[in-house]
């Protein structure tokens, strides 16, 4: 995949794209920030959370169906956020409260759906519209901070149509386009002011995704 560079490289690019949300070296574009949310399942939670404390907070003990730290990089990501915002003793709570470990999002999410435990995490947009197109009680709560994958935007090196790719990079990178492709998928655009609420995530090292594991209690 080549970049589709938002200062210069693509043609036409109206207005400017946000300095501060591009990658290598300011090559590539970050085009959408998809935040971390918390699935909770309707008919078990009268309101939906509001804070992440939720999944420390001993009434919740046996009710937490999570995705393990390891399934992937956005995961011990967040869970590296929560240490820094709330210590080593909010990971030894959220543990004290025995959540079930799954590989992945899917399962946790089908498992809060199908009402073997109130909360669950993360929460993706994608799996929970699904579920909820299917009438299953299940919703995703937002708190802040949060952090997430990022979406690069690239072009096909060789693509058989490079001008209709080049057409809808530059509205991508436009804010109005930019503004409505996050709207529709549930994303937060770099140009909205939502965005201030998204902590960008970074590598972590082996050593301390380890101890957030430990902490955490998961396999």
């Amino acid at each position: 995949m080549a970049p589709a560079r938002g200062r210069g490289g693509t043609a036409g690019v109206p207005g400017e794209f946000p300095e501060d949300y591009t990658a290598d070296d300011g090559a590539t574009p970050v085009v959408s920030l998809v935040p971390t949310t918390m699935v909770y399942n309707t008919d078990l939670v009268s309101e939906p959370p509001t804070s992440w404390e939720a999944y420390a907070d001993p009434a919740n003990r046996g009710e937490l169906l999570l995705a393990e730290p390891s399934s992937s990089p956005a995961n011990v990501a967040f869970w590296a956020l929560m240490r820094e915002e709330y210590g080593d003793e909010f990971l030894e709570a959220v543990a004290a409260n025995e959540p079930r470990w799954y590989n992945s999002a899917v399962p946790a999410t089908q498992g809060v759906a199908a009402g073997e435990g109130s909360l669950g995490f993360p929460g993706v947009a994608a799996i929970v519209a699904g579920l909820q197109e299917a009438n299953a009680p299940v919703d995703a709560a937002a708190p802040t901070p949060t952090t997430g994958p990022e979406i690069g935007l690239g072009l096909a090196a060789e693509s058989p149509c490079p001008n209709a790719g080049k057409l809808f990079a530059n509205y991508l990178l436009s804010e109005d386009g930019n503004v409505y492709f996050n709207e529709v998928s549930d994303a937060i655009s770099p140009y909205g002011e939502d965005a201030q609420d998204f902590s960008r995530p970074t590598p972590v090292p082996d050593a301390e995704a380890a101890e957030i594991s430990a902490l955490l209690g998961a396999p």
